[in-house]
């Protein structure tokens, strides 16, 4: 950077009222959020220059698209191939496929506000992937809330996990203190998100469940009863540095 940069403005005719913007993880895209016109434009990016070039653009109520009323942000999942937004007006979080090729995004589906489970993502304006890749998190300015997604790797599609709430819903002490939930950033273990609250003056520290282990196969995986001491290996996922193994109703020791 410096004196040597070349600005460039890519054309006005695809952006209106435009907010958030997110690169795909392979720098091949970007897409932006346009608030004003409730649509989110795609550009192919060229590695060379970084230069863009209009690809297409997706709008609210044309093609079946939905939940992009006042869309405030985008964010792109890690592996590429789901893009989800957050609009403001709408109160909604929207979900497309992405090809991985071409950049281009299919509608899947909105999750909006009133429905499937949701009560306070209203005025929602941020979203973000974990990186994982197996959470969506949604801020809800309006409703003072963290809405947090499962997310189906194959589809894309979204399923409501829990929506975390200020507490009390007015008045001081909060715990958490999410008045005015703005923004979200995750950290890249994915254990802890930190959330922006506006009218509280307050950034909220959410900690992530301890995961629920999976045990995929034992090594060895049978032994003779009343035989000699061995060393069991247990492989699978969702394990802590805390967890500890039980044999016989006892905890056993675990390295």
């Amino acid at each position: 950077f410096g004196a040597a940069v070349v600005q460039e403005v890519v054309s006005a005719a695809n952006l209106n009222g435009v907010y958030g913007i997110a690169l795909s993880p392979d720098g091949q895209h970007l897409y932006a959020a346009n608030y004003s016109d409730a649509s989110i434009a795609v550009f192919s990016r060229s590695g060379a220059d970084g230069k863009l070039t209009f690809v297409e653009k997706l709008k609210q109520a044309v093609s079946g698209v939905d939940g992009l009323s006042g869309v405030f942000r985008v964010a792109v999942s890690p592996d590429g191939a789901s893009v989800y937004s957050a609009a403001f007006d709408g109160s909604a979080v929207a979900a497309f496929s992405r090809s991985v090729g071409t950049g281009k995004l299919s509608f899947l589906a909105a999750y909006k506000n009133g429905s499937g489970g949701l009560t306070k993502l209203s005025a929602a304006t941020s979203v973000a992937v974990g990186p994982d890749g197996a959470h969506v998190f949604a801020t809800g300015y309006s409703g003072n809330s963290v809405a947090v997604f499962d997310r189906d790797a194959t589809t894309g599609l979204l399923e409501l996990n829990q929506e975390i709430l200020r507490s009390p819903a007015s008045g001081a002490p909060a715990n958490p203190a999410l008045a005015g939930g703005r923004d979200i950033a995750l950290s890249p273990d994915g254990a802890t998100a930190y959330v922006s609250a506006f009218s509280d003056n307050a950034v909220v520290t959410l900690k992530a469940p301890n995961p629920v282990p999976v045990i995929e196969s034992l090594k060895p995986s049978s032994a003779t009863a009343g035989g000699p001491a061995f060393t069991l290996e247990v492989l699978g996922s969702g394990f802590l540095p805390s967890s500890s193994v039980r044999w016989n109703g006892s905890a056993r020791f675990t390295t």
